[in-house]
């Protein structure tokens, strides 16, 4: 039970009062343990009949005077925006979508690791044409104006079908802070663990009788799986965005290059084991070709494909068990430091994934110097750029954006495959 407090800002007090008394069901908290029958009734629930984008621009705009008002000045960790959608022309809510000011007090209004979710419409279809000339264009200036924004860290879009409505709803989650996509991006099983550790359990009544708190989540269609299937927008996000102009650069590498050949061990890659001074301990092993490499070919795409992810808390927790323990766990050990070795920090910004090598492939050479190299990872940024805090194609592809590698160069039978000590920094 992490929430203390709730700001609900609503336009009008008739909507208020038809929930109450047409829709109870709505707004019925009488499941929840310690809670009042009524979420309204809640004493962590503040109820403010006002326009929020005024209200916004009066506590949190440019025009606002600490000094003679400190009402509202708190931060809050999430802002929910339930509006009309964005391409329903001129709504009452198209100031929310439209106006930069109302932005930038919205960033103000957050914690610095504070997170905005707001309705992103319709969901589109492969057949939509570009954003900006379709039905959904102030959706895509909406978008834009995010993008633009210096405080928009990351931007997620995720479909729900469950909203009661005829077509599938879309929603935007907007970061503050890059590192949201930790919790983005988190497994099925730590969604599902946070979301016991922080909710309220449920009762039951029957009879009149309160049988005791079950320690069952008051969550009725989201957990861990279904907060997976959010991770990746569907197809139609990413053909859209990928109509913009001009194109955006990363649309160049979704999904592998089919006119490319690849090359695994037996099928055009061979290790070769060399002793550089007459013992076993000086042996090494390494990676050459077999057949000539064209330049843009996949090297040891089935190895690279099979990486084991690991999360930086997992390894955290392996070292600390190992260390903190009175026995002695080898195999703890050496798989802590196997991981060590091995791996690297997943590309996507914020992501603290470590993606370890489990094939061959960690048996190319380093060598020191770029120029010296023949294979490079996958670029989906061009040089000296960062990610952008919004791309469907970053979210689609992220893991073969963290494993694959390229030929940079034709490569000669008999050659060794070399791959540059920084290539996954």
């Amino acid at each position: 039970d992490t929430v203390t407090h709730v700001t609900m800002i609503e336009l009008d007090q008739m909507m208020i009062d038809v929930c109450k008394k047409y829709l109870p069901l709505y707004s019925d908290c009488g499941h929840i343990a310690n809670s009042t029958k009524s979420c309204f009734d809640d004493p962590r629930v503040e109820l403010l009949i006002s326009d929020a984008h005024d209200w916004f621009l009066e506590h949190y705009g440019p025009n606002d005077d600490d000094d003679d008002d400190d009402s509202g000045r708190f931060l809050f960790d999430v802002v929910l925006i339930d509006v009309l959608d964005p391409e329903e022309a001129g709504s009452l809510s198209d100031k929310l979508y439209t106006d930069p000011s109302f932005l930038d007090a919205l960033y103000s209004s957050l914690s610095p690791s504070g997170v905005v979710s707001i309705r992103a419409g319709k969901a589109p279809s492969i057949r939509d044409p570009k954003a900006q000339e379709g039905v959904n264009s102030q959706r895509e200036r909406f978008f834009n104006m995010l993008e633009r924004n210096s405080q928009t860290a990351a931007m997620h879009l995720y479909e729900e079908p469950s909203c009661g409505n005829h077509e599938v709803e879309a929603f935007l989650l907007v970061c503050k802070r890059v590192d949201c996509r930790e919790g983005w991006y988190a497994s099925t099983d730590d969604i599902d663990r946070k979301i016991v550790q922080r909710l309220r359990g449920t009762r039951r009544v029957e009879g009149g009788v309160q049988d005791a708190v079950r320690q069952t989540a008051v969550l009725v269609h989201y957990d861990g799986s279904t907060h997976y299937m959010y991770q990746y927008p569907p197809k139609a996000w990413e053909t859209v965005y990928c109509r913009r102009e001009p194109t955006p650069y990363e649309c160049a590498f979704r999904g592998l290059d089919l006119a490319a050949n690849i090359h695994n061990l037996g099928t055009g890659l061979t290790l070769v084991e060399k002793n550089s001074g007459g013992s076993d301990s000086n042996v090494s092993t390494m990676v050459f070709a077999t057949r000539e490499i064209q330049k843009g070919d996949y090297i040891m795409a089935f190895d690279l494909a099979s990486s084991l992810f690991v999360s930086k808390q997992t390894q955290e927790n392996l070292k600390s068990y190992s260390s903190n323990s009175s026995r002695s766990f080898t195999v703890i050990n050496e798989l802590s430091q196997f991981i060590y070795d091995r791996a690297h920090l997943s590309l996507t910004e914020g992501h603290q994934l470590n993606v370890v090598e489990m094939g061959g492939s960690a048996f190319i050479r380093i060598v020191h110097d770029a120029i010296g190299a023949n294979v490079d990872r996958l670029r989906p940024i061009p040089k000296d750029m960062k990610q952008p805090p919004f791309s469907p194609v970053f979210d689609r592809h992220r893991y073969s954006f963290d494993v694959f590698l390229v030929a940079t160069r034709d490569i000669k039978t008999g050659e060794e495959i070399l791959k540059y000590e920084g290539v996954w920094e």
